[in-house]
């Protein structure tokens, strides 16, 4: 007669007599609830305010909801140092110009972005430039360097882009080589990336596709 059950242990009443509608509302506080109790399925949905604070790295093939064409990372290298590139030692690499990129998703593409100075003291040199991705040569860009028939310092400017798709998630590496022709008849020096800091560089963009 006065509300009250004695007399009743933990765990006497049967699995399933305590059902919703015998809770009183707001009565299951945050300290009733054991850690690790709710699971991801039971979150209907999670407003945007309540992501706050440091927030763990996420890969970005994980995303929805962003269009392709995004930039989703960015990798560069710099170099100050200055390379003499020898007459008809074929192709090697350039000091400085080597970077690698794991990209997100086998779909996403790198965008290959070359730039560094350069000077001859050449009356006319073949300058050879590739882009190899690993061991593979993905571009290859012939141009003549004309210098000056006095043999004074003459100065040119660098730049490679290109568009890659390596298909790959693992880390992948990409470099610069290059190569000297010489047609000046008498010899000269071709220089890559002197007298400035940082001019050389080698940048690589995901592209999310």
């Amino acid at each position: 007669g006065s509300g009250t059950v004695t007399g009743l242990a933990v765990g006497g009443l049967p699995d399933g007599t305590v059902d919703a509608g015998t809770l009183a509302t707001d009565s299951v506080v945050t300290g009733k609830i054991a850690d690790g109790t709710i699971a991801n399925a039971d979150i209907a949905d999670l407003a945007a305010s309540k992501l706050t604070g440091a927030l763990p790295a996420i890969s970005g093939a994980s995303l929805t909801g962003i269009a392709t064409g995004k930039v989703l990372q960015v990798v560069q290298a710099t170099s100050s140092t200055s390379t003499d590139v020898a007459v008809r030692s074929g192709f090697n690499d350039l000091t400085g110009a080597s970077a690698s990129i794991t990209p997100s998703a086998t779909s996403s593409k790198i965008l290959v972005i070359f730039n560094s100075q350069s000077w001859v003291t050449l009356k006319a040199a073949e300058a050879n430039l590739q882009v190899v991705r690993g061991s593979t040569v993905i571009v290859q860009s012939r141009g003549y360097a004309i210098g000056n028939p006095t043999y004074d310092w003459q100065p040119h400017h660098l730049t490679e882009v290109h568009l890659d798709s390596p298909s790959t998630t693992s880390a992948t590496t990409y470099k610069i080589k290059v190569e000297h022709d010489d047609y000046s008849y008498g010899g000269g020096t071709w220089r890559i990336n002197a007298g400035s800091t940082n001019s050389l560089s080698l940048t690589l963009l995901e592209i999310g596709a």
